[in-house]
């Protein structure tokens, strides 16, 4: 368990789930497919439908 916090990257998507800007700041998801697809769980689990944040 690492003791800091730590930023592995900054995603802004819109209403719909598209990328508007991503900026990785390693490795972890080497291809923009892996990067999609982590942005597309992402935003099933983070999406209401209210459009309530």
């Amino acid at each position: 368990v690492p003791s800091l916090y730590v930023i592995k990257g900054i995603i802004i998507l819109d209403n719909d789930g598209n990328r508007m800007l991503a900026k990785y700041y390693n490795q972890l998801f080497s291809t923009v497919k892996e990067q999609k697809e982590f942005e597309k769980s992402l935003f099933t689990k983070t999406h209401k439908g209210s459009g309530d944040v």
